[in-house]
Formats: structure tokens, C-alpha cells, sequence
């Protein structure tokens, strides 16, 4: 429905300054419907989603409004997602029969090598497996019959997919983290990069939850008020586990070599350095030496 409604967003030629009247009326509603929606701001800017810019970054909206005119919007926005529209899951590029798909908000983002880290990060955790199924036939199909009518809204030869409207939901507010700057104007780090390397340093110095928190409320008080920062270390698992990536400790090699992970979950030496997983105790649960 969206990418009908929304044809005149790719809608350009030479007849008024190479785009058309519609374009020009289009953009308009697309800054007033912005500014409708303040969750989805950094102050009174908003995101900028030209070809350019590609929702990554707040502009004030006149200045979005020229990008507009000048570049165009970023391909295939008709679902303005980063602007506080819910998810239409018809407008998600999908194969039948295949279980990738890359939603449209990431298309924006360009090849996988161009992308910053966070972004690849999200990119792996849903980019990969599909929200959607393969449309499948009815388990039990109606016999053939010369009375038999379908309904008038179903569709004797296609069939919807499932969408799960929870995974759907959980990447909506992962590509907000992701998308959001840690504080308005800030280049250097999104609100997912932030948390990422904060939940680095709490697992390389087995920092206890407690300093965490205290950690995070200090250098809160620090940024600017308009900060994203999570105020706790409860908050930054919350946000890590709608990526998919639960908060897990893995014993690590004290010299750096390697994980004892996965096939090498039960190994007690480093299989490179021969050094101890473990501290010696002299009874009791085993304590690894790094993680």
C-alpha cells in the first residue's frame, strides 16, 4: 500500500526544476508527518533520509527539505520506519521459497563492507534469517467441487506468509538503537555502539554489576541531556538481547589465544599456549582465569 501511495517519492523529471509538483507537495507532508512523531527526533531535528544522508543523520527540517530536492530520498523508503511509521511487512522485499530477505532500512545502509560495525552487527543478527516463511498451501485443501467458491477475500492461488509480528517489533527497536546518535550530533558513536562497548569492558575486566551502574551514571551525567545512554547495566541487556545476543560469559585464554567455546567448551589448556583454563583451588567449583 505504501509504495503505491508513495510512487511520487521517486517521481522526477525537467518539468520544475527537474521534479515534479507531486514531489514537491510530497516532501512537504513527509517533514509535517517528521515532526508528528518527537520519539523519532534529537531535539528538533530530524533524520534526514536523502540519498546521502540515509536516515543517519538529524538535520534541521528545511535543510532535510533541500537535500530532498537536491539528491532525492534513499531507495526504497516508501515505509518511513526511521520517522515513527509502524513496519508494513508488505513493502519488505522477500523471494518465495527463500528465507533471506534484507528489509529496506538496511538496504539504505549500502554493501555489507561499507557499513560501520554496529550496522553489520544488526546486519548479521536479521539480515539472515527471514521473519517471514515461504507462503505454504492449506494442510488440508477443499475437495474439488463445481459448488465450491472461495471467499471473497482469499486468493485461490497465493497464500499470505506468517510474519512474526514480535521479531518484527524487537527490529524495529534495534534499528532505532542503531540509528539513534548517542547524543544529538554525535559521529562518533550510536546508542547500540555505545552499549557494545560497554558490555566489552564490564566482560574483559569482569567488572561487577554494581560498578557497571555506577560507571554508566557517572558518564551519563557527563553527556549531554539529550543522551541514550542506558542508566544501568539491566538496561543495556534488555537492548542487547533484541538483538539476539544474549549476555553470556565465555572463559577466555588469560594470553588472549583463544575462547574455550562451542567445540572447545570441555578443553581445561589453552590449545595453542598449553596455559590453565582455571585457577588452582583446592576444592570447590572450578573459577576460569579469564573471561
Amino acid at each position: 500500500m505504501y509504495k503505491q501511495n508513495r510512487s511520487w517519492m521517486y517521481d522526477k523529471d525537467a518539468v520544475l526544476y527537474g521534479m515534479q509538483s507531486n514531489f514537491l507537495e510530497g516532501v512537504g507532508e513527509f517533514i509535517e508527518f517528521a515532526l508528528e512523531h518527537p520519539a523519532y527526533m534529537s531535539g528538533d531535528k530530524i533524520r534526514c533520509p536523502c540519498s546521502k544522508c540515509k536516515n543517519l543523520k538529524f538535520k534541521d527540517p528545511h535543510e532535510v527539505g533541500y537535500d530532498l530536492y537536491a539528491v532525492g530520498f534513499v531507495p526504497n523508503y516508501y515505509n518511513w520506519t526511521s520517522h515513527g511509521e509502524p513496519l508494513d511487512p508488505s513493502v519488505i522485499p522477500q523471494t518465495v521459497g527463500s528465507s533471506r530477505y534484507v528489509p529496506p532500512e538496511m538496504s539504505a545502509w549500502g554493501d555489507r563492507a561499507e557499513m560501520r560495525w554496529d550496522q553489520q552487527m544488526v546486519y548479521d543478527a536479521y539480515g539472515v534469517p527471514s521473519q517471514f516463511n515461504p507462503p505454504q498451501p492449506p494442510n488440508d485443501p477443499p475437495e474439488a467441487s463445481t459448488s465450491y467458491q472461495p471467499d471473497a477475500d482469499e486468493n485461490p492461488t497465493f497464500y499470505q506468509p506468517y510474519v512474526d509480528e514480535g521479531l518484527a517489533e524487537r527490529f524495529q527497536d534495534v534499528l532505532k538503537a542503531v540509528d539513534q546518535p548517542l547524543y544529538a550530533d554525535c559521529e562518533g558513536y550510536s546508542q547500540l555502539s555505545a552499549v557494545t562497548e560497554f558490555m566489552n569492558i564490564k566482560a574483559e575486566y569482569s567488572l561487577p554489576e554494581t560498578c557497571m551502574n555506577r560507571v554508566l551514571q557517572s558518564v551519563g551525567g557527563m553527556l549531554p541531556r539529550d543522551h541514550t545512554l542506558p542508566d544501568s547495566y539491566y538496561h543495556m541487556k534488555q537492548l542487547m538481547s533484541k538483538l539476539g545476543l544474549p549476555c553470556v560469559e565465555i572463559d577466555a585464554c588469560p594470553e588472549g589465544c583463544m575462547l574455550f567455546w562451542k567445540e572447545d567448551e570441555a578443553l581445561e589448556f589453552c590449545k595453542f599456549c598449553g596455559g590453565d583454563r582455571y585457577k588452582p583451588v583446592r576444592q570447590g567449583k572450578k573459577k576460569p582465569r579469564h573471561r
